[in-house]
């Protein structure tokens, strides 16, 4: 990882507004990895969501929040390299994953910028090391 300073922190509100940066980012690169059609396909707005509801980036934004609101069991970490965002994790607990699961990754991205140098690794070890289940 050559001397890089890698950061997995849990999040605040006051946080929130950087892992919403890079949401739209994160949707777009899902979008590559599944056919076409349906929610991996830009609704009529541009935004990366299945309903014509989202109009705007901030609409899709909103949605978001209760990964701030909920710090009892719903956990958002932010990835940093060297003082850069570099991506983000959400970890769900009951109820907001399945009867009989502890802990549910609900997305990990990491921007192209810093894959495949020992990031994503590196922010699995430390947030799987946190939250140990069944």
């Amino acid at each position: 990882m050559n001397n890089m300073n890698i950061e997995v922190k849990l999040t605040n509100k006051d946080e929130a507004y950087v892992i919403k940066n890079m949401y739209p980012l994160y949707l777009h690169d899902l979008s590559g990895h599944y056919s076409l059609g349906g929610e991996h396909t830009p609704n009529e707005h541009g935004i990366f969501e299945p309903s014509p509801d989202y109009k705007t980036l901030q609409d899709q934004y909103d949605v978001q929040n209760i990964w701030w609101e909920k710090p009892e069991c719903l956990y958002p970490f932010l990835m940093i390299v060297d003082g850069i965002p570099a991506g983000f994790a959400f970890i769900a607990t009951p109820p907001y994953c399945s009867q009989g699961t502890n802990f549910f990754v609900h997305d990990f991205f990491l921007m192209q910028p810093f894959r495949g140098i020992g990031v994503a690794e590196y922010a699995a070890s430390t947030i799987f090391g946190m939250f140990i289940g069944n």
